[in-house]
């Protein structure tokens, strides 16, 4: 074997562990489905009724009650009634939680 193929070998070697040892960490929490304030959350169904989406929301920050509460606060003054696929996890010391917000229909 020539020395540019070993050399090639070793260079893509390290490259695959450093990628693979690389410092992202992502947890996803599972919360269960809750009524809070004025709006629901749904984490793993979907609500009875239809609904209309108003708008994805986002929030992040380093503490999971305030994040909470700021994402309640988005979806309320979006209009919305509920949030559906809503998702919560643990990403570089701080929580993300996302989810679209709807507005429940009476049909």
């Amino acid at each position: 074997m020539n020395k540019t193929k070993i050399i090639l070998r070793a260079f893509a070697f390290i490259l695959f562990v450093v990628t693979a040892s690389s410092c992202t960490q992502t947890e996803f929490l599972t919360l269960k489905d809750s009524d809070s304030q004025d709006v629901k959350l749904y984490f793993t169904k979907m609500p009875d009724r239809h609904y209309d989406e108003l708008e994805y929301i986002v929030t992040d920050g380093i503490s999971l009650n305030e994040e909470k509460q700021q994402f309640l606060q988005e979806a309320k003054k979006a209009g919305a009634d509920a949030v559906v696929n809503t998702q919560v996890y643990y990403n570089h010391n701080e929580y993300v939680i996302s989810g679209m917000a709807v507005k429940l229909r009476n049909d």
